[in-house]
């Protein structure tokens, strides 16, 4: 886990409320904005993703995906793995990555952790909604994230 400078910090909210001439952000994403569908206030969707850019690595078979990742209180994300690397940054919230068989890793806003490639993994929200940016290099062509069952 790694404490950013609040300089760096600002600069990555900034992007993700902000956005940039390259990547806008949508309005719906935007600080103070609350997205409502169908489901009511009441009924957040437990985990919502959106993808805010996709691009490919160079001379390479991967590719890069950012995505905001939005998860409503006690939600668990269930035992899952990733077939690239998995780095993210906690916007807002408190939560719990608990990779298998090691102990769980307390996340606190401004906090950035990663997981690598095939580890087997979980996250686990606390009591608030928890907003995180996510960065995934993945090979083209394969899911961002499978379910593991033993």
């Amino acid at each position: 886990m790694n404490k950013l400078d609040a300089r760096a910090r600002a600069q990555i909210l900034h992007l993700l409320y902000e956005g940039s001439s390259t990547c806008p952000i949508p309005d719906r994403l935007r600080s103070g904005d609350q997205h409502h569908d169908n489901r009511g206030p009441d009924m957040p969707e437990p985990i919502k993703r959106t993808i805010l850019e996709r691009f490919d690595v160079p001379d390479s078979n991967y590719e890069t995906v950012v995505m905001l990742v939005e998860m409503a209180p006690q939600v668990n994300s269930g035992l899952h793995t990733h077939p690239g690397f998995d780095a993210a940054f906690l916007l807002n919230g408190k939560l719990d990555v608990l990779e298998r068989g090691q102990p769980a890793k307390p996340i606190q806003p401004g906090q950035s952790w990663h997981v690598r490639p095939g580890i087997v993994h979980e996250v686990k929200i606390g009591d608030q909604p928890a907003k995180v940016l996510a960065i995934y290099v993945v090979e083209k062509g394969k899911p961002l994230a499978t379910p593991w069952t033993p």
